[in-house]
């Protein structure tokens, strides 16, 4: 198993932070927090197999991709290590942190939650109508208020991934529920979600730090599910804070 990823210069005592994609997406979803982090931490942007210009695998399993991003760990040889998933992505990371790694130092959580029901309207659309399914995960994805040319790159993204494997991310995701271990992750955690999210609604955030001891939840004014993308400057904001409690 293997993944494609870009990375940032290293920093002497910084913790490497993973960035994660969700389901359908591809590493690009987290530029902003690659292009204004640098001085923070080493940062490292992910592609799932299957996604971005990461070739396929058969699993496309939350478990399988958790494997993928250890497998980045080690290729990496870092030792403090914060996994950040956005929605399926947020998943992978609860499934490492439940591994309770040795080097694992922290979480960020971005809308997502430790079960994650997905609609018939997404199972069953991605397989009937693939390209009026992306539009309508997008019109749930983002806020009101979003702007036209980000609502047009996400469904540009969505519309990208190959169907197959955008109904195995959404199936994966679909079989996901940690919620009775949830409260064993044992490591600093960020939980964030917008107020306006609709596929991964706030209460499923405030699940996870009512559940991770010492966790800190920040809820984004404004932001619908794509937090990384649509509110990218309140994102880093509240990861810049989480980092330097890990100092």
């Amino acid at each position: 198993m293997s993944a494609d990823f870009i990375e940032t210069a290293r920093r002497e005592g910084a913790p490497t932070v993973i960035f994660v994609h969700g389901a359908g997406g591809n590493r690009t979803h987290w530029g902003f927090q690659m292009r204004d982090l640098r001085d923070a931490a080493h940062l490292v942007a992910v592609d799932l197999p299957g996604h971005g210009k990461s070739a396929p695998i058969a699993d496309l399993s939350i478990e399988a991709y958790a494997d993928v991003v250890e497998e980045v760990v080690r290729t990496l040889g870092s030792t403090r290590v914060v996994i950040a998933g956005h929605s399926m992505g947020g998943a992978i990371a609860l499934t490492i942190g439940l591994r309770q790694r040795p080097w694992l130092a922290g979480l960020v959580l971005v809308g997502t939650g430790a079960k994650l029901r997905v609609t018939n309207a997404i199972l069953f659309g991605l397989q009937a109508d693939f390209e009026g399914t992306c539009r309508q995960i997008v019109g749930w994805s983002v806020s009101p208020d979003c702007p036209a040319e980000l609502r047009a790159r996400a469904l540009a993204d969505y519309s990208a991934c190959a169907p197959d494997v955008m109904l195995a991310d959404f199936r994966a995701c679909n079989a996901f529920d940690v919620r009775e271990r949830v409260a064993e992750i044992a490591v600093p955690s960020l939980v964030v979600c917008g107020a306006s999210d609709q596929l991964t609604p706030a209460k499923f955030s405030e699940f996870l730090a009512e559940k991770i001891a010492g966790s800190t939840l920040e809820v984004v004014a404004g932001s619908g599910h794509l937090v990384p993308v649509e509110k990218p400057d309140a994102m880093n904001a509240a990861l810049r804070r989480f980092l330097t409690t890990l100092r």
